[in-house]
């Protein structure tokens, strides 16, 4: 006779707490280390396939690889990117852009840690497509959505709590970003400081966990070896650091001139509505043809950057490199041909770095180094400014260097041109974005919840009606039994018409004379203010306020003005009071 056994996860459930069972959280972070950091490879791989196919190179040095290749070429590969990432966005994305990192901190901050595992996979398809094929844009957010929509799909799988959610989401960001840059330290500070906004322990160990497994990963198949291999460079004289601080200035307003550019041509996209789909291929014709002119444009990038970081580039070679990138960057994500914005702060950093130390060297021979150096410090710069994440890009240009030299003066520049955007724009470009789409960062958990939460999951199905022909006797009758429970009248159809309370009542609905008199729509007092089932909870409290009612009746919406259900201010109070103790819990 076969036995039934329990669901598994009943089993499973107690032990998936991070902070109760760390053993298992570990072992469930070496897991998503291992998943990841294969992903992270086989992304790359994916898209120096494309690359192969449209250009007949797998380099990630673009420029170095192609060498002669036909202007058809340069021009027709982006376009027919753009083409089949047109297709995907209509009909595979359902006409969302693709995902990069401000849908992570989304999924995070609003949604429990989950993200959606078939919108994952195609945004990483679509992005493979259009950076294989020339787009201008990042790859690094693309893996870290894709390392998070890997994570989040086992822990919807193992049906784990909360908690563990947001944790296992850090783990698979840590161990994409170590995976795509070889850079284990950089990835559990990008996951802590950027996603999580903290670090304790019971997060903090099994991220670590994830991101040395993901770079044992890497480091097994592509080597051990910084992603830029730089000549060795050296700070001339402890003079240069006002230069640095003034190079921290500079980037953080080539930052916000980047981050704001970007958000003008996404504006301007936007206002073809459903139509948006069908950019991707007027971005690859425009890309393609500004690489005629510019071939260093097309792409991650990564070969151009290094170029600068080696000092290959003359001054005007990257004044002209910097303006080029910044708009065909703002063009590509603006028509949603690609995503990623931290290839290219990288690449304007470098490319701005380089032409700062050119002029510094020009004005103050003796004391000013290579503008190579130069060039590093303003890759952080601008990469910190537009990422807000300081401590992370330190660490991510101090691991893809190997260069301790510069430890000092990134630190310096990184600093101000961060204290720079922030006043001038804000915390980050993810910041805005999510700003962008009505979501607000510096709420906390509760406020939050409150603000996501509707009234129909907490509202009451209890509640008492009365037609509006109804006689006084009755009325009388059901408000004294349901001692001081409102009464809702309603018409013939259904629709609420007012509320009838029995401290509204005068002691002349006592009187018998007037039962033949009086009806129910005589004594219904109209509701100027009105919840809907899909009003938040922070909607309904504030309607509360307003209207100075305990209980109100909740509808259908306002075209039916249907009752369905009643909230009641103190009800939401305990509801708030309930989040507050679970986001200190938490």
């Amino acid at each position: 006779m076969k036995v039934k056994l329990r669901n598994w996860r009943t089993f499973v459930a107690p032990h998936l707490d991070p902070v109760k069972d760390p053993v298992v959280a570990g072992l469930l972070a070496a897991l998503t280390g291992v998943i990841v950091g294969y992903a992270a490879l086989g992304f790359r791989l994916a898209i120096s396939g494309i690359q192969w196919l449209g250009f007949g190179t797998t380099s990630e040095d673009l420029v170095m690889g192609l060498g002669d290749i036909a202007a058809w070429q340069i021009v027709g590969v982006p376009v027919l990117a753009g083409i089949c990432a047109a297709f995907l966005i209509r009909y595979l994305l359902k006409d969302r852009a693709a995902g990069s990192i401000a849908e992570v901190i989304d999924g995070h901050r609003f949604h429990e840690g989950k993200l959606s595992f078939r919108y994952g996979l195609g945004s990483a398809l679509t992005t493979v497509i259009s950076l294989g094929g020339g787009a201008s844009g990042g790859r690094e957010g693309p893996i870290v959505h894709l390392g998070a929509t890997i994570s989040s799909r086992m822990v919807t799988w193992l049906g784990a709590p909360p908690l563990l959610n947001r944790t296992l989401l850090a783990c698979g960001i840590a161990a994409a970003v170590a995976a795509s840059f070889n850079a284990p330290i950089a990835g559990v500070f990008f996951a802590t400081e950027v996603i999580l906004g903290h670090n304790r322990l019971h997060s903090f160990a099994p991220i670590v966990i994830a991101s040395i497994v993901a770079t044992i990963v890497s480091r097994v198949h592509i080597g051990d070896f910084p992603a830029f291999i730089i000549p060795d460079y050296q700070i001339v004289s402890f003079w240069e650091f006002p230069a640095f601080l003034l190079l921290g200035i500079t980037a953080g307003l080539v930052a916000v001139g980047f981050m704001r550019t970007v958000l003008l041509a996404d504006n301007l996209a936007a206002r073809l509505g459903k139509r948006r789909w069908m950019l991707p291929p007027v971005a690859g014709l425009i890309i393609g043809l500004m690489a005629l002119h510019s071939i260093e444009i097309l792409g991650v990038g990564y070969g151009a950057t290094d170029a600068a970081l080696k000092e290959l580039f003359t001054l005007p070679t990257l004044v002209q490199l910097l303006l080029l990138k910044i708009v065909a960057t703002a063009i590509c994500l603006a028509c949603r041909f690609g995503s990623g914005v931290f290839s290219p702060a990288l690449y304007l950093g470098a490319m701005l770095g380089g032409g700062f130390g050119i002029v510094a060297a020009m004005v103050f021979p003796q004391f000013a180094a290579s503008h190579g150096l130069y060039a590093i410090v303003g890759m952080g710069a601008v990469a910190a400014a537009v990422l807000g994440a300081p401590i992370s890009t330190i660490l991510i240009v101090f691991e893809l260097t190997g260069d301790y030299q510069v430890t000092l003066a990134l630190m310096a520049a990184v600093v101000v041109a961060n204290l720079t955007t922030s006043s001038l724009f804000g915390p980050s470009f993810f910041h805005a974005q999510l700003k962008r789409r009505g979501l607000r960062m510096d709420e906390d958990e509760a406020r939050r919840k409150m603000r996501l939460r509707q009234v129909k999951d907490v509202m009451s199905q209890t509640f008492v009606t009365v037609p509006l022909d109804a006689p006084l006797p009755r009325v009388r009758a059901l408000v004294q039994s349901l001692e001081g429970q409102e009464v809702f009248a309603v018409d013939g159809n259904g629709v609420f018409k007012g509320t009838i309370r029995l401290k509204d009542l005068t002691t002349d609905v006592f009187d018998k004379n007037l039962d033949q008199l009086v009806r129910a729509c005589d004594l219904a007092r109209p509701q100027k203010s009105l919840i809907l089932q899909t009003d938040s909870l922070a909607q309904a409290l504030s309607l509360t306020k307003v209207a100075n009612e305990d209980t109100m009746p909740v509808l259908d919406d306002l075209e039916g003005r249907r009752i369905v259900g009643v909230v009641s201010r103190t009800q939401l109070l305990a509801t708030f009071q309930k989040l507050l103790d679970e986001a200190a819990a938490g």
